[in-house]
């Protein structure tokens, strides 16, 4: 925090001490991005039910030989077509069965339609 506060300080003057007014702990912040995380995805779930979309799929594998699989959607949202990142989910293995299931308890968790 008190880097922003000098970033502040440089942009605005002295008006970037209304910064330090803000409670900016840790917790707080882990709990403000946990939330605003969790409501982007809400919302691109509510998307989803009762639209046609399409899924792509990454398996990605981290620098500690952890694999990954990204998963994207695209759906008609607005009269125009919407990319936006769903979820990323660690993989237990890379088989095919693997990445279904947990696509599959992603969609049914979500209760997503699984037909458009």
């Amino acid at each position: 925090m008190p880097c922003a506060i000098e970033i502040g300080k440089e942009m605005f003057g002295e008006q970037a001490k209304e910064l330090a007014k803000i409670p900016m702990s840790n917790d707080t912040v882990k709990r403000r991005i946990a939330f605003m995380s969790e409501d982007i995805v809400l919302q691109c779930i509510d998307r989803l039910r009762g639209n046609d979309f399409v899924i792509q799929l990454d398996d990605s594998t981290d620098i500690s030989k952890m694999s990954h699989l990204l998963t994207y959607v695209r759906y008609v949202w607005n009269k125009g077509i919407k990319e936006d990142f769903l979820f990323c989910k660690e993989l237990k293995t890379t088989k095919s069965d693997d990445i279904f299931k947990l696509l599959d308890d992603f969609i049914t968790s979500a209760e997503i339609s699984r037909t458009n």
